[in-house]
């Protein structure tokens, strides 16, 4: 071989490989996103999880991922789960995911939601991407997309690039950050929307007649019912609690008829009403999703029903399960998020305030003219070690956990703090400002501001203000 050539053989083998590690690198930055659902994608988790870790799985819809948490699972019975459902995913899908699971996990127990047969297909062209596109490339992913991708483009799914390739113009943070806390497929709502209309408690429809499963469907519930039984994996089929028409109740019947004949589990929730006491005007979102408060009920009850039916360890407490804890603890956190945002009497907020943990950052400012000697704020902060005369001084004052430190007083200052996963700029003079990652979540100038960052989930838990001269009402705006 003479020197010429190789020498372009060199540079060949150099250029492709620089041209494949910068054609990874952008699609890893662009690869699809869950854009709709805040960037939250079930398989990034389910990837990284250790072999054979999970004991259970949920399939399904987003009736399922918004039914069943699986920090509740963890602290109350110790289960090891996942939610490999997605949003609109069909039986076919079901099946697919299943499969895709099944590469790195065997759990003993797949749950399978089955408002999956009440429809076909993916008239939402978003969660056909959402059910196909996270999937590494593989003869699966081929598999799911020729069966899943009806009417859609086939070959611009399988490719992916021909859909991804114009994202950035959306590009965010969080396209190049690794997310701050784990998510194991479970999606809190904390909205409650008044839906006393649902045909649930006496009135549900709880006739025995049966409606033929669509055969399409059917075809897809059997190749699951078989693929677990092949696998020795216990199935259960079960029904989250929606507002389920006459025809969804018959094919659920007809489902059960099937179950019993396969030697199957089967689980219809919305026949449980008064067990589960779910509550149509506080419990849900919508008629067919529950929210925190509905999924606390339903994962409790089938917490409680995987413990008597299935042999499933409890494993709290053992080593390797530190993704679960993790899992909990953001699920209070995001708990919390929601507790602070929602209260509006100032008292109940600084008993929330002062119960909070050093992965949290308070910060107290007062502006401009803040007393008002009718309403004792000063008392308040004697939770927080911080005197009356120290209050009304004036100034900022950072509180984490036991730890109180007073910044500054009236007189002009200028700070920055570095916190997790965010910057924090402290100004005090003409104007007064405190900016995370240069946003200004300054709220009053004549009164006092309380900022609360969450280091944990990295995001700012709450901004309120408090102006003087309206007694301290707090305002979010």
């Amino acid at each position: 071989m003479n020197k010429q050539l190789r020498n372009n053989i060199i540079k060949t083998i150099c250029f492709c490989t620089l041209f494949l590690v910068l054609f990874l690198g952008c699609y890893k930055i662009l690869s699809w996103k869950d854009t709709a659902g805040n960037y939250l994608n079930t398989l990034d988790t389910f990837y990284d999880l250790d072999k054979d870790k999970v004991d259970v799985i949920f399939l399904g819809s987003s009736h399922t991922y918004c039914s069943i948490n699986t920090a509740k699972l963890w602290r109350d019975y110790g289960i090891v789960s996942f939610d490999a459902a997605i949003s609109g995913q069909d039986m076919a899908g079901s099946y697919y995911a299943l499969k895709e699971v099944l590469k790195t996990q065997h759990p003993k127990v797949v749950c399978l939601d089955l408002y999956g047969l009440t429809f076909h297909g993916y008239s939402i062209v978003g969660n056909l991407y959402r059910n196909v596109l996270p999937y590494h490339l593989s003869k699966n992913y081929f598999d799911a997309v020729v069966s899943l991708s009806e009417n859609q483009d086939k070959e611009e799914i399988l490719l992916k690039w021909p859909i991804i390739h114009t994202r950035y113009g959306e590009l965010q943070k969080e396209d190049f950050v690794k997310r701050p806390y784990t998510y194991l497929g479970y999606s809190a709502e904390f909205h409650t929307e008044n839906i006393s209309w649902m045909d649930f408690g006496e009135s549900i429809y709880i006739s025995n007649e049966q409606s033929p499963i669509p055969e399409a469907e059917k075809k897809w519930l059997e190749k699951i019912i078989a693929l677990t039984k092949e696998e020795n994996i216990e199935l259960c089929l079960m029904v989250a609690p929606f507002a389920a028409g006459e025809e969804s109740h018959k094919i659920f019947n007809s489902a059960k008829k099937l179950a019993d004949s396969e030697g199957v589990s089967f689980v219809n929730m919305i026949r449980q009403q008064a067990t589960l006491q779910m509550d149509k005007e506080h419990d849900f979102i919508d008629n067919g999703h529950t929210n925190y408060w509905g999924a606390e009920k339903v994962s409790a009850y089938m917490g409680q029903y995987l413990k008597e039916n299935f042999d499933l360890e409890d494993h709290r407490g053992q080593s390797g399960y530190d993704l679960w804890d993790a899992d909990a603890k953001a699920r209070d956190h995001e708990l919390m998020v929601y507790q602070l945002q929602a209260t509006g009497e100032l008292g109940a907020y600084m008993e929330y305030l002062a119960g909070l943990d050093e992965e949290y950052t308070v910060v107290i400012a007062t502006s401009g003219d803040f007393r008002n000697e009718e309403v004792p704020f000063g008392a308040y902060l004697e939770q927080f070690s911080v005197d009356n005369a120290s209050f009304l001084e004036g100034g900022m004052w950072m509180i984490s956990g036991n730890q109180v430190k007073k910044l500054c007083d009236t007189r002009e200052y200028f700070d920055q703090i570095a916190l997790k996963g965010a910057d924090l700029t402290l100004m005090k003079g003409d104007q007064d400002y405190l900016f995370v990652n240069q946003v200004d979540y300054h709220k009053s100038d004549n009164g006092i501001t309380i900022l609360v960052y969450d280091s944990l989930l990295q995001k700012v838990s709450d901004a309120v203000g408090m102006d003087a001269a309206k007694g301290y009402q707090m305002s979010r705006l």
